[in-house]
């Protein structure tokens, strides 16, 4: 299970995640991310990786499109 929580900041937008970055959860993490670029793109984005237990390759190439 992947949690996604999001803050929004007037300049930052930042994507906590806990628990696995894995398959089928990775969707999720990129209509999320998304959204939010498209909404305000002149804000900074960070993703936190803190909480995340695992990390699979699809995970991995969703953060390097990120």
């Amino acid at each position: 299970m992947l949690r996604i929580t999001t803050i929004d900041t007037p300049s930052q937008q930042t994507l906590i995640l806990e628990g696995r970055l894995a398959e089928p959860w990775i969707a999720d993490l990129g209509s999320q991310w998304a959204k939010g670029r498209h909404d305000h793109p002149e804000r900074k984005f960070v993703v936190d990786l803190r909480g995340v237990l695992r990390i699979d390759r699809a995970g991995e190439g969703a953060l390097a499109l990120m």
